[in-house]
């Protein structure tokens, strides 16, 4: 199976605490799933944990997990796990490539993600694999 969707991502970039929320929605053909995340950069910026939600069309949880991500040089990469509701679990792989200079955080490439997409790859076992792109919606 082969996905490719834009992920919307909304977040609060200036936070109060280290952890961060948002929103995220992802189309694939006709059908919609959407969620919350939530991330929790690490004391070395470089490396972020968190959990995210998957909703369907009607707003029903289909599915929970976390993530977790590194970031080397200009590429970000990372784990992932989600319990679908129904009892069966995924976990995979993903990368990302990042438009921001070594050495910067999750925040810098949250905020370069609002003037341009991010895209990656994820992979779920040998069937389960497909591209995604991510823009950063800022918070109100």
């Amino acid at each position: 199976m082969k996905l490719f969707g834009l992920l919307l991502v909304a977040g609060c970039l200036a936070a109060q605490s280290q952890e961060l929320r948002g929103t995220w929605a992802v189309s694939a053909g006709q059908r919609t799933l959407s969620g919350t995340w939530t991330a929790e950069p690490h004391q070395d910026a470089t490396a972020a944990t968190g959990t995210w939600q998957v909703r369907d069309d009607s707003g029903k949880r289909v599915a929970e997990g976390s993530w977790s991500a590194r970031k080397a040089a200009n590429e970000w990469s990372g784990s992932f796990q989600v319990r679908v509701v129904v009892g069966d679990v995924y976990s995979g792989t993903w990368t990302a490539q990042a438009p921001v200079a070594p050495g910067s955080g999750l925040l810098d490439l949250l905020r370069a993600a609002i003037g341009q997409m991010i895209s990656g790859a994820y992979e779920a076992g040998k069937d389960l694999k497909g591209g995604w792109s991510v823009r950063t919606i800022p918070g109100r």
